[in-house]
């Protein structure tokens, strides 16, 4: 049974300025076996670089993962212009 379970959602609103992320999962990277390996940390990069939003809203519903990844996450957001 496949897991759909995603790192991190990404919701663009109608206003092009702000852009939702939600994580909901364990902070880690994790292997799937239709698509391999895949980062919280790259996943988030890709999207925010796609969007280019003037505003981030950030909401974290996760029991933990690995520290690593939550500090390039936050060092990634805190250098990002939004």
């Amino acid at each position: 049974m496949k897991n759909n379970s995603r790192f991190v959602a990404i919701r663009n609103q109608s206003d092009a300025s702000l852009l939702e992320v939600f994580f909901l999962d364990v902070i880690q990277e994790k292997f799937d076996w239709m698509c391999g390996w895949s980062s919280p940390v790259q996943e988030l990069i890709d999207q925010v670089n796609f969007y280019k939003p003037i505003r981030i809203k950030v909401t974290i519903d996760s029991v933990g993962g690995d520290a690593m990844y939550g500090l390039a996450i936050y060092n990634f957001l805190k250098r990002c212009d939004a």
